[in-house]
């Protein structure tokens, strides 16, 4: 079953070419299906594709975490608390480093990547995108390689 936001799309989109398309009705209606089918066919993939990136990233910073404390870092898994957010994806991994705090949301599916990691009340410390990564760059150029 097509979603009624798929339709309006299509419809959007079929009405934006007013005079190009016939006036026959039934031909319009199944047009606007075809095209709204597509556009959650579309939609889909994408979403599939998103979630196939996250899952890695995930996977990734799963190790990183471990790596984290074998290094003598804090990690740990929180919670994200107040503004909007989907509540599956409210789960968080932190790693303290020395260059100040790294973290990631987590979609609930995928908090068992990080089994043994302890639940902690330690509020996040307000680093924007940019910041965390700055910081786990300059935390990279500061580990030893241990070899």
């Amino acid at each position: 079953m097509t979603s009624k936001r798929a339709m309006d799309a299509a419809a959007a989109i079929y009405e934006s070419f007013e005079g190009v398309w016939t006036d026959d009705a039934d031909v319009v209606a199944n047009n606007k299906q075809a095209l709204a089918e597509a556009l959650e066919a579309y939609a889909l993939q994408e979403r599939e594709a998103k979630d196939a990136a996250y899952r890695e990233r995930n996977l990734c910073v799963s190790v990183i975490a471990k790596m984290a404390i074998a290094l003598g870092w804090d990690a740990w898994l929180g919670k994200h608390v107040g503004g909007e957010w989907d509540e599956e994806w409210r789960s968080i991994v932190f790693i303290q480093t020395p260059e100040g705090q790294i973290s990631w949301h987590l979609h609930d599916s995928e908090v068992g990547y990080f089994a043994g990691l302890p639940q902690k009340d330690i509020p996040w410390d307000g680093h924007d995108t940019p910041e965390k990564y700055r910081r786990a760059q300059s935390a990279a150029n500061r580990a030893k390689w241990g070899i």
